[in-house]
């Protein structure tokens, strides 16, 4: 059963694919309910054509069999001149009239952007997302086919986790540690370290090898998750490496 939603959350990730002739975007939020997955969808992947080269770019398109929409426009190029814009309703076939484009030599603006980004742009989105639509409950997170995004602010409440890895110049891997940040202040840290036990006041596991490391990493990670019985997105940074954040996993 879906049930009409308007509810706020902050952005994690997003990406888009091509979905029954269709592009399908797909972002995911953190929200005080927990992970939530937007679904967009009915948008055209657009780049912008200097007027001039219409004819030439609508002769190419018919050759090679690609349908899209052109649509005239107010814009224009820094040097003035006025621009269509050419819509696409899938991404392999936006992705291929740019291909083509290129090949002849055309001038093209704007297809460098992702998509994934143009629909947050043109609705002035940075990270918090204020979203109406039929929401479903999937397993561990909810489900929204979107009929509206605006922006808005949001403070996320994030369960962090801070995995940092040591190893050898060679690659032999020696340790990871575990830093686990709630949304309160509190910490809790792991080690766990390849070698032989040692005294030390550090919470450290020991383990034989490199392959034991990577087990108890997937195992205590899972454990920390239930025990604790956390009901939100959980984002890892890697290392001293300064890197988007990625996703983990989820706990429902």
């Amino acid at each position: 059963m879906m049930t009409l939603v308007h509810k706020t959350g902050f952005l994690l990730t997003r990406q888009s694919r091509d979905i029954n002739q269709r592009i399908q975007v797909e972002y995911w939020l953190s929200t005080a309910e927990g992970p939530v997955r937007l679904l967009l969808e009915n948008e055209y992947a657009t780049f912008y054509l200097p007027l001039s080269e219409k004819d030439r770019a609508l002769t190419l398109f018919r050759q090679h069999d690609l349908h899209g929409r052109l649509r005239t426009t107010s814009l224009q190029t820094f040097q003035h001149q006025p621009v269509l814009a050419c819509c696409f309703s899938t991404l392999s076939a936006y992705h291929r009239a740019i291909e083509i484009l290129h090949l002849h030599h055309l001038t093209i603006y704007e297809a460098d952007l992702r998509f994934t980004d143009v629909c947050l742009m043109s609705r002035l989105i940075t990270a918090g997302i204020r979203y109406t639509g039929k929401t479903q409950q999937r397993a561990g997170y909810q489900e929204v086919r979107v009929s509206s995004l605006e922006p808005t602010e949001v403070v996320p409440a994030f369960c962090i986790v801070s995995l940092d890895v040591e190893c050898a110049l060679d690659g032999t891997l020696y340790s990871v540690a575990l830093l686990a940040r709630m949304p309160d202040g509190r910490e809790t840290h792991k080690i766990i370290m390849v070698g032989a036990p040692q005294i030390t006041d550090l919470n450290i596991e020991w383990v034989a090898t490199e392959v034991e490391l990577l087990l108890a990493l997937r195992s205590g990670y899972h454990h920390w998750l239930e025990r604790r019985q956390l009901r939100l997105q959980t984002v890892i940074t890697s290392g001293r490496v300064p890197s988007a954040p990625f996703v983990l996993g989820t706990r429902a």
